[in-house]
């Protein structure tokens, strides 16, 4: 994954480009994540049509789910993020979990594709521990 300068929305200059790149990346990520999470399995990607982002859902041990996924950018944040988001946030205190929905991270933090594997590798597993 390339992180570029200006990183911007469809409309703005860079937007199409940035949002290409995250539309490819995020099944690459997500495809890994489903071979390689040791949180439990995960479904299929899939987009989900009420925010156009792909993600999976993983079910956790103990019967808990987890949505770990690629955002591009919404009115939580007009940056593409990848994010994780249990069905149920009650109880999140660490400051990984630093979104009203789980846990996010900005197009512009993630610096290569190694990093958003290992943030939806870690979302799941911090929430087994």
């Amino acid at each position: 994954m390339r992180v570029s300068a200006g990183v911007g929305r469809a409309g703005e200059a860079g937007g199409p480009a940035v949002l290409g790149e995250w539309y490819a990346v995020g099944p690459l990520v997500l495809g890994e994540r489903r071979a390689r999470g040791s949180a439990g399995p995960a479904g299929e990607a899939q987009v989900w049509p009420e925010h156009c982002d792909r993600g999976v859902t993983v079910q956790l041990d103990d019967a808990r789910k987890v949505n770990v996924g690629f955002s591009p950018g919404d009115s939580f944040s007009a940056e593409p993020y990848a994010y994780v988001g249990p069905q149920d946030t009650a109880g999140l205190s660490d400051p990984y979990w630093n979104a009203p929905f789980g846990a996010f991270v900005p197009y512009g933090g993630l610096t290569s594709e190694d990093a958003a594997l290992a943030f939806a590798l870690d979302g799941p597993d911090r929430l087994r521990a």
